[in-house]
């Protein structure tokens, strides 16, 4: 199921389903935003939305302006 021409806002993007639904989206054509409230690496919780947005690029994918922070 092609998601060219699509824009997605993925939020709780930063691990699990969340990124992993971005990356897909990506994956599919669809322009991707990102938010999630882990901006800075931690040693408790792996992943943040830079590196997600990183790995949507990635894929060949285009994230749409930047990275959002939900606070």
């Amino acid at each position: 199921m092609e998601r060219k021409g699509k824009t997605v806002i993925v939020t709780g993007a930063s691990r699990g389903i969340g990124k992993q639904a971005a990356i897909a989206f990506g994956q599919l054509g669809a322009d991707v935003e990102v938010a999630a409230r882990t901006v800075e690496p931690r040693r408790s919780l792996p992943g943040t939305v830079t590196e997600t947005g990183e790995a949507i690029e990635g894929a060949g994918a285009r994230r749409v302006a930047g990275c959002g922070v939900l606070q």
